[in-house]
Formats: structure tokens, C-alpha cells, sequence
């Protein structure tokens, strides 16, 4: 070869040298498509055969890149064209990429078919927990598994659409998986949300509107028991009890239709009949009231039952003073005397004008007389004025008695404008008695004279002396119960909602009120914060785990309490994890739950997000919703738990007595 020829093909393989930088810059970009695909559609998703092909483009690349570095001749460069350049590098290419397109709308369906999948497990999900609201809201067994027969059609169709994607993905028929892809959830998914919604509004939702009426019916037996006790205590102190019987019998009759009620779902209705007997409430404590020999009663309970009360209240000052009756009765009597004097002034205005028509009578006679000049006209005229001298002297005498008489009216129109104001202001003082008694259970005979004293002195003027007696009555009256063991201390009197809590709580001996700095018990303080250490000791004596053998070396906590936090530690409750944490800082709601559960044993549950503000990351989730599944708490009425807000005393005792009636109903 000459150097022409030599030139000629050197240029040649330049240029075949540059094609293939491109064509390695090509295989290159192959290779990062093949990587995203797997990345997103996993190895499976790649089938070998087209791995190969990439790998062999690749390879006939550097094949390629040898046979033109070595090609002496141009018949060697024609060789390497033919044999390697067209049929396994041009002619490959386009194969190569209709594969990696292939795989990519593969990868894509996968990743469809992945996002749907968890569209499915998301319904799967809601499905479960409709499922166990269902439970919780006691549907019976034959509604539960049409119920569930319902749903079970959503999540099957959904799973097995899914599938079907799967099998045609692996049978490498991409564009029928995305057709069924397309067909299945794009347009398949929102009627299966949609049919799932309207099963739910309308075989769960309105069963669910039964668990505040249930935990009602729990209230309603737990105070029919309390109310039971105290009659039966009448009973044994010799009282007659027929009354009070009767009226727990008409609650228990109540009771038992809400329950029938709501094992049809009417739960509407028996949450009706469950309000129509608040009046027995109000009914028993009256009549409890009489037996004893309680002073007036005044509850927070309705308009009518205070309505009820102020009329005791009049009644009592009635039969006490009789002021009242004895003022209205007088005032008639006024009322009377007004109505004579007037028509007595009446009379008197009539008399005058007959006295003033007389005397003009009389001008007019002696006038004609005087002009007749007659001896008989002038006799005549004398005995008409004699008689006329006798009428003006009757008619003087009316017109004094007059005067005397409008005298007295004026005098009693003030007597009796002096009566309203004397009334009014007794009525005053009746309606401060009456406000003052409000809300107020008086019990027994020292707290009685004192009421009637608080009586006597209103009456007199002294409202504030009223009010300090009222007060020692109301005083002497919570000692006494207490004493007698109807209030557990003085500080839970009848008429607040948490005396029976506290009273059962004290009972148990879970709770053993608040002592002064002499040690004597001065009551529970239920508007308290409940301090961790009062919570612990609550929740280990509530589950009869008690104290420990010795005390906890944890810096802050009150000496009384060591044992308990020590029994805390040795149980592993998370409350005490934190040795360092300060112990006589109040609980939260979430703590005093998670502390409650874990001591009473009752396990967790997977959250659902029952609680706006107890999400299901919510590291006491498990817990708050174990809680409410069981009855233990019921939440606020606008969805919150408030998981960090402290509990006072009486909302505790509340709690753990909820607590302890759910460990008796799962022991059944």
C-alpha cells in the first residue's frame, strides 16, 4: 500500500474510532436504564434475556474497537463493518432499546401495581378496624359475619385484581397488566372506597352512637347498686322502705328496655328512655330524704326538681312563720276595706249634689213667694226653709264624715303601701334562703336546728348571720354522713357526680384521703392535681399489688411513697423507668392510663387513631385505645383525649374504678 492508501485508511478507523465513542456513550446510557428499572421494578422485573443484550451491544463495541485498531488493509476494515458494526451493534441497537422500553413500561406497571397494593392494604386496614368498632359496639353474630361477608367482597376483589397484574407482569405481558392496571384501580379503586363508605354509614355508624348510651347503662347499675345499699341499710335501721323500692324497681324496668332496645340497634330510643328517668333520680333522693330526716334538698339535677325545692323551701317558712300567709291574708283584708271606703266616697260626692240642688230649690221658692206676697205662700215658705235648715245640717254632717273618711283611707293606703314594701322584702329574704339551701344535703337533727336557726335569723333581716348558719348546718350535716359512712369524706358530698367514685374507691382501699400536718384526715381534695406518687400508690393498691419490701433510692420522691415507686420499679412499669424524673409533679392522662393498664394486666391493642390527638405514632397510643376498647375512658366531646393534661382526684377515682369493673367483666 502506498502512503495514499495508508492515509486513507488511517482516516477511516478515526472516523469508525469516533462513531464509537458515541456508540459507548450509547451502551453506557443502556446500562443506567437497565439500573433504573431494576431499581424501580426490582431484578424480577428485568427479564435475563435482555440483560444479554445490553452485555452483548457492550461487547461488540470493544470487538468492534479491536478489529478496526488491527485492520491493516481495507478489506480488513470491510470485515470489521460487516461482520461486527451492522449486525451486532447497528442492527442490536434499536432491539436493545425496544427491550429497555419494554422493561421500563414493565417497571412502571410494577410500581402501579405496588401503589395500588397498598391502596389495598390501606382498605384492608380500615376494613379490620370497622370490624372491631363492630365488635366493640356488640353486634350480634349473625350481623358481624354478614357484616363481615360485606367487606371480605372489597378486600378479595381488590387482592385479586392485584394479582392478576402480578401474573401478567411475570408472564412479561406488560402492556396487558397495564391495561389491567388501568382498568382495575384507576377507575376500580374509588367505587371499592365508595362501597366500602356506604356499608360502614350504614351498618356501623349508627350501632356506634350505642357506646355512650352502654357506658350510660354501666353509670345507671352502678348507682342503681350504690342507691340499693342505702335502702337496704334503711331497711335494716327498721325504716319503711316500700317507697324507695318502688322506685328501683321502675329504674331496673327502665334499665331493662334500654338493654332490649339496644340489642335491636335502637339505641336512639334507649338513649330517650334513658333520660325520662333522671326524675327517679331526683324521686329516691326526696323520699331518702324524708326517711332520714334530711333538711330541704336542692341538686344540680333539672329546672323542675329546683322548681320542686323552692316550693319545699316556701312550705317549710310557711309552717315555720306563717308570715307569708298571714301578710297575703291581710292585704285581702285591706283590699276590702278600700273598696267600702270608696264606695262610701261615692255616697258622699252623690250627697253633695243633692245638698246643692236643695239650696237652689229652696232661692227659687222664696224668689216666687216674695212675688205672690200671699199669707199662706209665706207660711209655706217658712216650713220649707226650716226643712231646708234641717237637710243643710244632715248634709254638714255627711260632708265631715267625709272629710274623716278620706283621712283614714290615706292613713291605710300608706299602712298598706307599708305592707308590700314589709312583703316584698320578706319574699327577698325567702328567695336568699331558698339560693343559699341550693345544691345542699342537710343530715340529721344538729344540722337541722341550725337550718331552722338560718331561718329565724333571715326572717329578722340578718341575711349574712343567715348565710354563716347555713354554712355550720351544711358543715355538721357532711360530718355526719361521713361519720355514718354515706359520704366517704366530707369533701365528696352527695350532690357532686364523683361522691360515688370516691366512696367506692374508699371502700376498696385504694384511695385513704388527705391528711393535715397532725396526720388527721381532713378530706380527699377531688379538685386536686393527682400527683405521680398518689397515682402509683392508687393503681398498685387498686390491683392489689401493694408495696415493696424497702424503699427506692430515687432522689425525688415524698418518703411516704418510696415503697410504692420501689414496687413500681420492680414491676417494670414505665412510670418509674425514669429514676430521676420528679415524682411529686402531677400525672398526665396519658400516664395515669399507661400506669392503669400496665398494672391491671390488660395488654395493648394496635392503635387506630380513635383520638384526634392521640395519633397512632403516639408512643401511649396502645394504651389510650386498650383504655377506651375496655370502657376505662370515653375522650372529650369534640373527638380530643388531651394526653398531656394533668387529672384532678376525683376524675382518678373515676378512672380506676371504670378499670377495676373491666377486669370483673373480662373475668366473665
Amino acid at each position: 500500500m502506498n502512503w495514499q492508501d495508508i492515509n486513507q485508511l488511517n482516516e477511516q478507523k478515526k472516523n469508525e474510532l469516533r462513531d464509537m465513542k458515541n456508540r459507548e456513550r450509547e451502551y453506557k446510557d443502556m446500562q443506567r436504564q437497565l439500573q433504573k428499572a431494576i431499581k424501580q421494578g426490582g431484578e424480577s422485573a428485568v427479564p435475563a434475556s435482555i440483560k444479554e443484550k445490553v452485555e452483548d451491544f457492550g461487547k461488540a463495541i470493544s470487538e468492534f474497537r479491536a478489529c478496526v485498531e488491527k485492520a491493516a488493509t481495507f478489506q480488513d476494515m470491510d470485515d470489521c463493518r460487516f461482520d461486527i458494526r451492522q449486525p451486532r451493534i447497528e442492527d442490536a441497537a434499536s432491539d436493545v432499546w425496544d427491550s429497555l422500553r419494554s422493561v421500563e413500561q414493565l417497571g412502571q406497571s410494577i410500581r402501579e401495581i405496588k401503589n395500588f397494593e397498598r391502596e389495598c392494604k390501606n382498605i384492608a386496614k380500615e376494613v379490620g378496624r370497622s370490624l372491631k368498632e363492630a365488635k366493640r359496639a356488640d353486634f350480634s353474630a349473625e350481623n358481624l359475619a354478614e357484616l363481615e361477608k360485606k367487606l371480605n367482597v372489597i378486600t378479595e376483589g381488590c387482592n385479586s385484581a392485584v394479582n392478576k397484574a402480578k401474573e401478567l407482569i411475570n408472564a412479561g405481558q406488560a402492556e396487558e397488566a397495564w391495561e389491567t392496571i388501568d382498568e382495575e384501580f384507576h377507575y376500580g379503586m374509588q367505587d371499592r372506597w365508595e362501597a366500602f363508605k356506604t356499608i360502614r354509614q350504614e351498618s356501623i355508624e349508627p350501632l356506634m352512637m350505642c357506646r355512650p348510651i352502654k357506658q350510660g347503662l354501666k353509670d345507671m347499675e352502678r348507682g342503681l347498686k350504690d342507691i340499693a345499699k342505702q335502702t337496704d341499710r334503711l331497711k335494716r335501721e327498721g325504716k319503711n322502705t316500700a317507697s324507695l323500692e318502688e322506685i328501683i324497681n321502675k329504674a331496673n324496668s327502665i334499665r331493662e328496655q334500654a338493654v332490649q332496645l339496644i340489642e335491636k340497634g335502637d339505641c336512639e330510643q334507649a338513649g330517650e328512655i334513658l333520660q325520662s328517668a333522671e326524675y327517679l333520680r331526683g324521686a329516691f333522693e326526696r323520699e331518702f330524704a324524708r326517711l332520714i330526716g334530711l333538711g330541704p334538698i336542692l341538686h344540680k339535677r333539672s329546672e323542675e326538681d329546683i322548681n320542686q325545692q323552692k316550693e319545699l323551701s316556701r312550705q317549710f317558712i310557711d309552717e315555720e312563720f306563717g308570715e307569708s300567709k298571714d301578710f297575703q291574708e291581710e292585704i285581702k283584708n285591706r283590699m276590702a276595706d278600700m273598696m267600702a271606703q270608696m264606695e262610701k266616697e261615692i255616697l258622699n260626692r252623690v250627697m253633695v249634689t243633692v245638698q246643692k240642688v236643695a239650696q237652689e230649690t229652696m232661692a227659687r221658692l222664696v224668689e216666687s213667694a216674695g212675688r205672690v206676697g200671699k199669707t199662706n205662700s209665706v207660711k209655706q215658705l217658712l216650713e220649707y226653709t226650716a226643712k231646708a235648715n234641717i237637710e243643710d245640717t244632715k248634709v254638714n254632717q255627711l260632708a265631715q264624715e267625709k272629710a274623716d273618711l278620706l283621712n283614714t283611707l290615706a292613713e291605710q293606703k300608706n299602712e298598706l303601701e307599708q305592707l308590700r314594701g314589709k312583703n316584698k322584702s320578706l319574699a327577698s329574704r325567702v328567695e336568699e334562703i331558698e339560693n343559699l339551701a341550693a345544691d345542699r344535703t342537710y343530715y340529721g337533727q344538729e344540722a337541722k336546728t341550725l337550718y331552722e336557726q338560718a331561718l329565724d335569723i333571715t326572717s329578722e333581716g340578718d341575711v349574712e348571720a343567715g348565710k354563716a348558719k347555713l354554712d355550720e348546718a351544711y358543715e355538721k350535716s357532711l360530718n355526719a354522713l361521713s361519720k355514718e359512712n354515706v359520704i366517704a369524706f366530707t369533701d365528696t358530698p352527695l350532690e357532686e357526680w364523683f361522691s360515688g367514685f370516691v366512696k367506692e374507691a374508699k371502700d376498696e382501699g385504694y384511695v385513704s384521703g388527705k391528711a393535715d400536718s397532725t396526720g388527721n384526715i381532713v378530706g380527699y381534695d377531688p379538685g386536686g392535681n393527682v400527683l405521680i406518687t398518689e397515682m402509683v400508690k392508687m393503681a398498685l393498691e387498686a390491683f392489689d399489688k401493694g408495696e415493696a419490701d424497702i424503699e427506692t433510692s430515687a432522689p425525688k420522691v415524698a418518703p411516704w411513697a418510696k415503697r410504692y415507686i420501689k414496687k413500681a420499679e420492680e414491676l417494670g412499669l414505665n412510670v418509674a423507668e425514669n429514676r430521676y424524673r420528679d415524682f411529686n409533679a402531677p400525672a398526665t392522662r396519658a400516664e395515669i392510663i399507661r400506669t392503669i393498664i400496665e398494672t391491671g394486666g390488660f395488654g395493648t391493642t394496635e392503635p387506630t387513631g380513635v383520638f384526634k390527638d392521640v395519633p397512632k405514632t403516639h408512643p401511649y397510643a396502645p394504651f389510650v385505645e386498650k383504655a377506651y376498647q375496655l370502657g376505662i375512658v370515653g375522650g372529650n366531646p369534640d373527638g380530643t383525649f388531651a394526653p398531656d393534661k394533668s387529672v384532678n382526684r376525683a376524675e382518678v377515682a373515676k378512672i380506676i374504678t371504670n378499670a377495676l369493673e373491666a377486669t370483673k367483666s373480662l373475668a366473665k
